[in-house]
C-alpha cells in the first residue's frame, strides 16, 4: 500500500492539495471496512472514528475546509473508503474506491462524487460479485457480495443520475472501458 500512496505525492505537490496517508492496523495494515478485512475487522477496531479524528486534526493544523475531503483506498482500503462514505459522514466530498467497495447499507449523507476503479480480472475481489465458487477472500460472506456493475447502478440512483454512458478508453480484448453517470447531483 505504501507504493500506492507514494504515487499521489507528486500530484499533491503539483496541484497544491493536502495529502494524508494513514496506515491500517497490524502487519497487514488492515482497516475495519465492515465487510473486509484482516485484524482490524476481527478485533472490531473503530476505524470510522479514527479517520474522523485524522480529518479533524488535519483541518485544525492546515487551512482546509472539512467539506473538501476526498478519500481513496485500494482493496481493503477501497472497502474502508466506501464504508466511510456509506456511514453518512458529511465531510467526505468524494471518494475513489479501487478494487474494493461496500455493497450494502449505502447511506451517504448527500450525493457524493465517486470514481470507482476495478479490474475485470481481479482474482481477490471478483468484478462479478467478489466471490468465486462460493468462497470469498478475506472472510467476506458470500451473501454480501454484488457485482461492480450492480454497485455502480446503486450509485447512479444515490447520486440522482439520469442514466449512464459507456465508452472505451482503450479498445480491444485487454482494453479499458468506462461508465459515467449522466446529469448527476454528484460526479459518478
Amino acid at each position: 500500500a505504501k507504493g500506492e500512496q507514494d504515487k499521489f505525492m507528486p500530484v499533491a505537490d503539483a496541484y497544491g492539495f493536502v495529502l494524508v496517508t494513514p496506515e491500517g492496523f497490524g502487519s497487514q495494515q488492515s482497516w475495519n471496512g465492515r465487510y473486509c478485512c484482516g485484524d482490524a475487522l476481527s478485533q472490531g477496531l473503530d476505524d470510522l472514528s479514527f479517520l474522523e479524528q485524522v480529518v479533524h486534526m488535519t483541518t485544525s493544523m492546515v487551512n482546509i475546509s472539512q467539506d473538501s475531503v476526498y478519500v481513496t483506498g485500494f482493496s481493503n482500503g477501497g472497502f474502508m473508503s466506501s464504508f466511510l462514505v456509506s456511514s453518512g459522514k458529511r465531510w467526505v466530498r468524494g471518494f475513489a474506491p479501487m478494487a474494493g467497495h461496500v455493497f450494502k447499507y449505502l447511506k451517504p449523507a448527500r450525493p457524493t462524487a465517486i470514481y470507482m476503479h476495478h479490474s475485470t480480472t481481479d482474482k481477490m475481489v471478483n468484478y462479478n460479485g467478489c466471490c468465486r465458487d462460493q468462497h470469498c477472500c478475506c472472510g467476506i460472506h458470500t451473501k454480501t457480495c454484488v457485482s461492480v456493475p450492480h454497485i455502480f447502478e446503486k450509485w447512479l440512483d444515490l447520486n440522482q443520475c439520469n442514466g449512464s454512458h459507456m465508452f472505451d478508453l482503450v479498445e480491444g480484448e485487454d482494453g479499458i472501458s468506462c461508465w459515467t453517470g449522466v446529469a448527476c447531483a454528484a460526479n459518478t
